[in-house]
């Protein structure tokens, strides 16, 4: 790789701060020196330990309240006959209509 340089000090100070092998060369010197590290040229990856991994405890199913109780049910469902929401639930009329229960 060759530069034009304005004056012999200005390469000489170019040569001395690393960059006179270029970005390619550069890039494969890096590669190089991981792939020594690791032994296979991959990305080094830590290991996980067994004591920081989370283990999963079953716990009991939150309770639902009155709401999701009454819109799990299907004779509750209103829903939208015709327009643009069409086959879509009806919450308003729902909420109106559970309220009104009370």
């Amino acid at each position: 790789m060759t530069m034009i340089m304005k004056d012999i000090g200005e390469k000489k100070m170019y040569e001395m701060s690393g960059f006179e092998c270029g970005f390619k060369e550069g890039y494969k010197a890096g590669f190089e020196a991981a792939k020594n590290m690791n032994g296979t040229g991959q990305r080094m990856v830590p290991k996980r330990r067994i004591s920081s991994m989370k283990t999963s405890r079953k716990s009991k199913p939150v309770k639902l309240n009155k709401w999701q109780r009454y819109m799990k049910q299907k004779k509750n469902k209103i829903f939208y006959k015709s327009g643009k929401k069409k086959g879509m639930l009806n919450l308003t009329a729902m909420g109106k209509k559970y309220r009104s229960k009370k």
